[in-house]
């Protein structure tokens, strides 16, 4: 069990607390306390939501091209297909949200039990693994392109982007997207449950709206096939989210006992384009969402596990 009082686990800490945006505070002193697995979580809860730029191919659900508001907005579509093969940023078409809200106290009653805090996360990626769109050209003063009544709903990987379809703000609650990530589902192998059942499949769309806007994963029938609706924790958080965490705690254990070790830094080193330097300063960052070592004399990142986008 690694013991999180270490001096590097302690800075990396005080640094996730620091990187997340935050208006209060007493939300800020708040991420300070959390212990590293919870502020974790925190952090990838925010960060998920601005894409890492990188080149990537599109692809598209086949419902999407004879959608009419796919072919009312086909100009920004394409807008699109084009910024994501370059390479090109995403954030400014992205919620304006993420640069001031990456963490929200609980706002809940004296005496009441806390529920879900949503504004501090994205329903449609949290649920589905869906990010959206601005589709304007319209950059303001502010660098955010203008808000748009349509959104286009894209998920992303390290390589690729799929094109879902284009809806609007509404399409988070209305079962739109619901349904559209539902079908999309049925018709991938993988993610067939066999049939498996949680009990909620057979609600309607108000009742699981209402289950996952309370923390709770749903299933969804389409056809003779039952499939994952929303993967989200209690917390309003994604299910994978979760996972990444676990995964980093193992990764970083053993990296952490050797961090200080001399033959562990010149076998880190070799496969670097530099030499490993005298007195090595190695701190644990996140790289979007890759989790490392950073030898911060040379400006060297060791990526240790790589997120999925």
């Amino acid at each position: 069990m690694i013991d999180f009082g270490r001096p590097r686990l302690k800075e990396f800490q005080g640094w996730l607390a620091d990187e997340i945006p935050c208006t209060e505070k007493e939300a800020r002193a708040e991420l300070h306390s959390f212990p590293l697995p919870s502020l974790l979580i925190h952090y990838i809860n925010w960060r998920d939501r601005i894409v890492p730029v990188r080149p990537r191919t599109v692809t598209t659900w086949d419902k999407l091209l004879g959608d009419k508001r796919t072919l009312d907005n086909w100009a920004a579509v394409n807008a699109h297909v084009e910024r994501i093969v370059a390479g090109r940023d995403l954030t400014p078409y992205l919620s304006h949200d993420i640069a001031r809200s990456g963490h929200v106290r609980s706002r809940a009653s004296k005496g009441k039990r806390p529920g879900v805090e949503w504004g501090d996360k994205d329903y449609a990626l949290n649920a589905y693994g869906f990010h959206h769109l601005q589709l304007s050209d319209t950059m303001l003063s502010n660098g955010w392109a203008r808000r748009t009544k349509e959104l286009l709903y894209v998920s992303f990987d390290r390589s690729s982007a799929f094109f879902l379809m284009v809806g609007d703000h509404k399409s988070f609650d209305d079962g739109t997207l619901a349904q559209a990530v539902a079908e999309m589902r049925a018709g991938s192998r993988s993610s067939i449950m066999g049939g498996a059942s949680t009990g909620s499949e057979g609600r309607d769309h108000s009742e699981r709206n209402k289950l996952q806007r309370h923390g709770f994963a749903t299933t969804m029938t389409v056809g003779d096939k039952v499939v994952f609706g929303a993967m989200i924790s209690t917390a309003g958080t994604s299910t994978h989210h979760s996972v990444h965490v676990a995964k980093i705690m193992r990764t970083i254990e053993e990296p952490e006992r050797r961090a200080d070790d001399a033959d562990f830094h010149q076998t880190l080193f070799e496969s670097a384009p530099q030499s490993c330097p005298a007195r090595p300063d190695f701190v644990w960052r996140m790289h979007n969402f890759d989790v490392g070592l950073l030898e911060r004399t040379t400006g060297t990142f060791f990526r240790m596990l790589p997120w999925i986008r």
